[in-house]
């Protein structure tokens, strides 16, 4: 006769698990292939529930099964603000999967930290601030300055992949954290940030294309400089924060004084006409979208709002055509490609450092990055890699 082993965790426990991961007692019922009433039942402590039932549980819920056996629940994790409900819908919740992704890029960062400190190396320094008085323009300036990237090196970059890993990588040399998020629906969320005083947080969507990524990474730098964060899809609204960081961040991308430049900007200013072509190129060049393009157009007062709008929808919908021709279906990524995409380029370098120097076990580094430990020679390599 196989004996039971029963799992002695507070009820409490249990409903702060499931709730902290935005469940309902009917969703995990399905996942579980359990009755509700039984869910309800542990939850309450009417009935006690097996060892087996609680790694079920567990799993469903993305915990370690020791979180389980503390006296008390944790402190809720901090939330960012998502200003799309200032516009969008208010009674929508957030899903399991983008509170999952939040929480596991705070304990990332409370893994770098402590990692920082086994190796005694200094946390780099977030030292930038800025505030919504201050010029666009001007902040784009000292944004790119800070950044190490001269628009020369900009035109020289042979492709949108490059660009972003380029970008991105001089984000993380400021001593910011940057990760992807998976499996989120892009009209739930493009990027969000978490402001901190140490190893600030952007968080992107690698479900979105890799252009609007550029996009979205410059844009979450800019809340953070404002010492803001929030969940952002980038369109543009009435808020005043949004509209600042996507001015600012076009900027940086598009500066005016290289845009004036252009021939086809000054043709455009004395009434000539718009040829998409030139858009194009444009947006080749300067490895942006054509509607970033098309927005520093009517932001510098060489296109009226109405054909910017019309533009605009032109380029979506010709966007969104691509998108079903090409398919859903993502191409074929080795894991340690995967691994430094999502995990990028400053955490996933430090977990390496961290291991070689004996700090930390294997298991932890498989822990840390989620990654099998026959894959780490490869990913030591990735990291040098601008393909993804």
């Amino acid at each position: 006769m196989k004996i039971k082993v029963m799992a002695l965790v507070k009820p409490e426990l249990l409903v702060w698990a499931r709730e902290s991961a935005g469940l309902s007692i009917e969703l995990v019922s399905k996942k579980n292939h359990t009755n509700p009433d039984k869910i309800a039942e542990w939850e309450s402590g009417k009935t006690p529930l097996t060892i087996t039932q609680l790694r079920n549980l567990a799993e469903i819920y993305k915990r370690p099964l020791a979180v389980f056996y503390l006296s008390t629940p944790p402190k809720k994790f901090k939330v960012p603000h998502d200003y799309r409900k200032l516009y969008g819908d208010k009674n929508k919740s957030l899903s399991p999967q983008l509170l999952y992704e939040i929480r596991r890029a705070q304990e990332r960062r409370s893994n770098a930290i402590e990692l920082y400190e086994l190796i005694g190396e200094k946390i780099p320094p977030f030292d930038l601030s800025a505030s919504l008085d201050e010029d666009p323009a001007q902040l784009s300036k000292v944004l790119r300055s800070k950044l190490g990237i001269e628009i020369g090196e900009q035109f020289d970059w042979i492709s949108t992949y490059q660009a972003y890993n380029k970008w991105r990588r001089a984000i993380e040399n400021l001593g910011v954290l940057v990760f992807q998020a998976q499996r989120i629906p892009k009209n739930e969320m493009r990027a969000f940030s978490i402001s901190e005083k140490q190893l600030p947080l952007i968080v992107l969507n690698s479900s979105d294309d890799v252009t609007p990524r550029i996009f979205s990474i410059i844009h979450e730098l800019v809340h953070l400089v404002l010492s803001d964060e929030g969940l952002c899809d980038i369109d543009d609204t009435n808020l005043t924060t949004e509209i600042f960081c996507n001015r600012v961040a076009g900027e940086v991308l598009v500066p005016t004084e290289t845009l004036r430049l252009e021939k086809i900007f000054n043709d455009v200013s004395e009434g000539k006409s718009l040829h998409d072509q030139e858009i194009l190129r444009l947006s080749n060049k300067y490895k942006v979208s054509r509607e970033v393009i098309l927005r520093r157009f009517l932001i510098n007062g060489a296109i009226t709002e109405k054909l910017y709008k019309e533009k605009r929808v032109e380029y979506l919908e010709s966007f969104q055509k691509r998108m079903k021709i090409k398919g859903k279906k993502p191409g074929y990524a080795p894991p340690s490609v995967t691994v430094v995409a999502n995990s990028g380029r400053s955490y996933t370098g430090l977990v390496l450092r961290t291991y070689y120097q004996e700090k930390i076990t294997a298991c932890t580094v498989s822990n840390y990055l989620d990654v099998k430990l026959k894959h780490l020679p490869n990913i030591e390599a990735a990291i040098n890699m601008d393909f993804f």
